[in-house]
């Protein structure tokens, strides 16, 4: 009866530490250098602005965590088999939320997208409404505002979602100044 008790509370832990052990993204950092660029086209940055792990490396780190976790709890072949059928069923059952989680995320970059195209409208209407003078005053204002960002900007480092060759004052991916200096978001040349 222990034994069988002592096996399930074991599995249950496993189960548990298995979830974020095998969970962690292929993103973040990393001490292997990633990959460099293919055919002269940059490789998209993660979310840390760091080059995403080649599939490769990120398997083989991968297959090195859940040896190194299996190892340390001592785990028996009947535990691992459990293990990766609850992995799998894990995997099967997040699909269908891993799938909304995309379509959502579609769906508030596209409002995203609609808020700054309304912000934009709204103050060319405001700005039609004012004087020479109150234009130039307002230039000024967003001058000493962007120049305020970029201090605050150079004080504590870029926003973690934003690539860091982004400059202050950049509307993202979307971005459509002209002067906005970053790389990121130039439009590539169609051939």
């Amino acid at each position: 009866m222990n034994k069988k008790l002592l096996s399930t509370i074991l599995a249950a832990a496993a189960i548990a530490a298995g979830s974020y052990v095998f969970a962690v993204p292929c993103k973040g950092p990393c001490e292997v250098p990633p990959p460099p660029p293919t055919e002269g086209k940059p490789c998209p940055p993660s979310e840390c602005g760091k080059p995403p792990m080649d599939k490769e490396i990120c398997e083989k780190a991968k297959a090195e965590r859940k040896a190194e976790f299996e190892k340390r709890l001592n785990l028996t072949e009947e535990q691992k088999t459990q293990l990766e059928k609850i992995k799998a069923d894990e995997k099967k059952a997040l699909e269908p939320v891993h799938k909304k989680m995309d379509k959502l995320h579609k769906e508030m970059s596209a409002q995203m997208k609609k808020e700054r195209e309304v912000r934009a409208e709204s103050m060319k209407k405001f700005e039609a409404v004012l004087t020479e003078e109150q234009k130039a005053e307002l230039e000024k204002m967003k001058s000493e505002f962007h120049e305020k960002i970029k201090k605050d900007f150079a004080k504590r480092g870029p926003h973690p979602m934003m690539k860091p060759e982004c400059a202050p004052g950049c509307a993202g991916p979307d971005c459509k100044k002209p002067d906005c200096g970053c790389p990121c978001h130039k439009k590539p040349v169609k051939k």
